[in-house]
């Protein structure tokens, strides 16, 4: 009978199997086996200046505000933004073959949001044009050019209040008892289905905004100036700051969109994802260890 904790000798690996698995952790990613290439961090970047946690966070107040000043800007405004954004961005990528793609997504979209613009002056010019018209029938009808008029109207509206106040003197009070009735049996009925399907939403838009995974300006701010802008949105621009991932590669949307989900994760957390930096050896909050991405200085 065989001891449980009897060593079993296995045969060591030939020189070549050991060789066949260097080059495969070399030159091949298959994620079926362990390899080190997603933790590690590219040579590019070592010895690289670390962002300070001042130049952080008053970068993160700077975005914020640019962040509440988008929100509270007219429809109109935001479509120049956005028009503007979608030509900048594909700019930037004019000169790199491989996102040809890329390229023309960002052209079809500033072509798309210019001609919302369009649309949107247009509607605010007739919106002002039917005001204008509206204000100038008011002017007509109150003129005091017209007495005989405004009061043959006057008598008109006097005749029509009789009539209906009889009709409803005669019967308003038994169809009022009926329609109290018929009221009253609706409200039991739909009560309680609509107090349980209003706290179900509630509670539903409550974790949506406590995970921070709303599609509103601020993820669209964070998701296209990180892609779109070599990681750079304003407020890390003016403090010489920059995001990019440890291989020394910049993000893509997608990945700018989860590093912006990281935020939430950090309220979360109650703000200690984001305190993390001041004890974490290469300064990473948790939007970044969730996205594998690090903040640099770019400031010589």
């Amino acid at each position: 009978m065989s001891h449980p904790h009897q060593h079993i000798d296995t045969p060591p690996l030939s020189s070549d199997v050991e060789n066949n698995t260097a080059d495969k952790l070399e030159t091949v990613e298959t994620k079926d086996i362990v390899t080190p290439y997603a933790f590690g961090v590219a040579n590019s970047l070592l010895g690289k200046r670390l962002a300070t946690p001042f130049q952080r966070g008053l970068a993160q107040c700077i975005d914020l505000l640019f962040v509440a000043i988008l929100s509270s800007l007219d429809a109109l405004f935001l479509a120049i933004i956005a028009t503007v954004t979608f030509y900048k961005a594909s700019r930037n990528v004019a000169n790199q073959s491989h996102k040809k793609t890329t390229r023309s997504f960002l052209r079809i979209g500033g072509a798309f949001m210019l001609f919302w613009t369009v649309l949107l002056t247009l509607d605010a010019a007739n919106e002002a044009n039917y005001f204008r018209d509206d204000a100038t029938v008011s002017n007509v009808i109150d003129s005091p050019n017209r007495p005989g008029e405004k009061n043959g109207a006057n008598d008109d509206i006097g005749v029509i209040e009789q009539v209906v106040n009889k009709g409803v003197h005669e019967n308003g009070l038994q169809e009022a008892e009926g329609i109290e009735s018929d009221l009253a049996d609706f409200d039991d009925a739909t009560s309680e289905p609509s107090a349980n399907t209003y706290s179900i939403v509630a509670w539903i838009k409550g974790l949506i905004t406590e995970l921070g995974l709303g599609f509103g300006w601020a993820a669209l701010y964070y998701s296209v100036f990180t892609a779109w802008f070599n990681g750079k949105t304003p407020g890390k621009r003016l403090l010489n700051i920059q995001v990019l991932k440890l291989d020394g590669s910049g993000l893509s949307l997608w990945e700018s969109f989860g590093r912006y989900g990281g935020y939430g994760a950090g309220l979360a957390t109650g703000l200690l994802g984001f305190v993390q930096i001041y004890w974490d050896p290469n300064r990473q909050a948790i939007q970044d260890k969730i996205s594998e991405t690090l903040v640099i200085s770019t400031r010589d």
